[in-house]
């Protein structure tokens, strides 16, 4: 048998290719009959998967606007309804909201604001209204406009900022133009609408009515005029200069002399102001005080003794005869007429009743009238109750929906005994919680001013700890002069979700409680 000599094959392919040439020239015309069936087909695909991309691509891009749109709606409508909280006015809403809105781009584009004056149309409007839940308060919030010209004139109440926006851009693949379709897709146009609502509060006033509540408003100038009184001499009048006019009283049908007086004090006599004579002021040195004296003074400030402290020193000082009597008027010298004269006149004439004019309470109380008068003319429906703490802590008032009886009661405390914070947080918990006023809706607030550091009860921090251990409540707090531990206070507030307060001034106590009566509540309702 005759055997072919063939070269070495590579592979075993290649081998049988080499014993078959007509295996080899088969599939060789079979490949050259497959050259250039792709590129139709990919004539096909390619349009079809550019406009899929580009599909793709504008859906994403529609979508990234919207979602930076309604962060921008959310956004201006949170910040209105803030300033609508603060400043109570429709015009500072609308700027607030325009504001935040010009921050955040949407697409790349500021949102235009009054741009209707130039013939075009705003992207942003804002309105005004109510929200209330359906359902007996379980629903959903329905919102209802009110003009805003009704709630400028106080026709008409607001709790809610509405605002309106909207935006058109072009989109990234401008090519995908469907006209035949009936549109174009060359731009798109997106809208959104948010709302901001300020809810109803249930508040509780938490307040240190302990001993220190009386000290004057200031420690330091309280013992710098000790010092004065210790250090110099002074003159001071004794008894005022006056006029004194002619009296006559009707008697036995005819009018008879009665004398010179100052004023009259009877309706049926008769005053000839023409006939009058001055009485000129009578003036006595007062000595200054013995250093036995200033240091039991100084020893006793506030002690209720009043022989021993300085508050007797100080009355001593502006009125050595002891004349002053339960009340006094500009007519007198200039000293009585002072700040620490009307407080050393009512610690001595009211001790055990009503704490002293220009005391720390007497700050305290018209802090509580200022923030009780903010709460009468907001639009939201606020309840407060009143506790109260010294060495123990009570219950004073439960929720209230009008506010006389808080005023009143406040005014009439006479602060004595220690500190003990904490006790009155837990005991300022329960009207708010679970009182028969307290409302499950209602934003939760208590509100805790003290002038000192917690001595007695609970400790403040393991207090507010176990109230929002279980329950949503904000607490601030307040502290008031120098000897108050801002520290603690400042760690409850911070525990408390809420703002920490300071001041050593009273009519800045007064600002304060302004501000937090304003600092309401406000949440995204749509």
């Amino acid at each position: 048998m005759f055997v072919r000599n063939l070269p070495p094959a590579k592979n075993f392919l290649e081998t049988i290719r080499m014993s078959d040439p007509a295996l080899s020239i088969r599939r060789t015309n079979i490949r050259h009959s497959r050259i250039g069936a792709v590129l139709p087909m990919f004539a096909i695909v390619f349009p079809v998967l550019m406009i899929l991309c580009g599909f793709a691509i504008n859906l994403a891009y529609m979508q990234q606007v919207s979602t930076e749109l309604k962060i921008c709606t959310d956004a201006a409508a949170h910040a209105g309804g803030r300033a609508m909280s603060i400043h109570q006015t429709t015009d500072a809403a609308i700027a607030q909201a325009e504001l935040t809105a010009q921050t955040n781009r949407v697409g790349g584009k500021i949102l235009s604001i009054g741009a209707a004056n130039q013939g075009e149309q705003d992207d942003i409007e804002v309105f005004f209204g109510t929200s209330t839940r359906s359902n007996n308060g379980y629903g959903m919030y329905q919102f209802t406009e009110v003009p805003k010209a009704q709630v400028d004139s106080g026709a008409a109440r607001a709790t809610s900022v509405v605002v309106n926006s909207q935006i058109n851009l072009p989109l990234v693949f401008q090519a995908m133009n469907y006209d035949a379709f009936g549109g174009s897709m060359t731009n798109f146009d997106i809208r959104r609408r948010s709302i901001a609502t300020q809810v109803d509060r249930d508040i509780a006033l938490v307040l240190d009515r302990s001993g220190s509540m009386l000290w004057y408003k200031s420690e330091a100038l309280l013992t710098s005029t000790l010092n004065t009184l210790y250090n110099t001499y002074d003159t001071v009048e004794t008894t005022p200069g006056f006029w004194k006019y002619g009296c006559y009283e009707w008697k036995s049908n005819k009018w008879k002399w009665k004398g010179y007086y100052a004023l009259p004090v009877s309706s049926s006599w008769q005053v000839d102001m023409n006939d009058k004579i001055w009485t000129p002021p009578v003036t006595s040195q007062v000595r200054r005080i013995s250093s036995t004296e200033k240091s039991n003074a100084t020893k006793f400030l506030y002690d209720r003794t009043y022989t021993d402290n300085v508050i007797y020193q100080i009355e001593r000082y502006l009125n050595p005869s002891h004349t002053l009597g339960t009340s006094f008027t500009s007519s007198e010298h200039p000293q009585l007429v002072s700040q620490m004269a009307q407080y050393v006149r009512d610690w001595r004439y009211q001790y055990n009743t009503t704490a002293p004019r220009y005391s720390r309470w007497y700050f305290l109380d018209k802090g509580v009238t200022a923030f009780l008068d903010v709460l009468e003319i907001t639009d939201q429906n606020e309840l407060v109750s009143l506790v109260s703490f010294a060495s123990t802590s009570r219950v004073d008032l439960a929720l209230q929906p009008t506010y006389s009886s808080i005023r009143t009661t406040v005014a009439s405390v006479f602060p004595n005994g220690g500190t003990a914070v904490g006790d009155g947080m837990l005991d300022g918990l329960p009207p708010i919680i679970s009182g028969a006023a307290s409302r499950p809706f209602a934003a939760k607030t208590i509100l805790v001013l003290t002038d000192g550091d917690s001595n007695a009860g609970t400790d403040p921090v393991a207090a507010v700890q176990q109230i929002i251990g279980s329950n949503n409540v904000t607490i601030h707090t307040v502290t008031f002069t120098t000897e108050a531990n801002q520290t603690a206070m400042q760690a409850v507030a911070e525990a408390g979700f809420g703002k920490h307060y300071h001041t050593n001034d009273g009519d800045e106590l007064v600002d304060i409680f302004e501000e937090i009566a304003n600092n309401l509540p406000t949440i995204l309702t749509e």
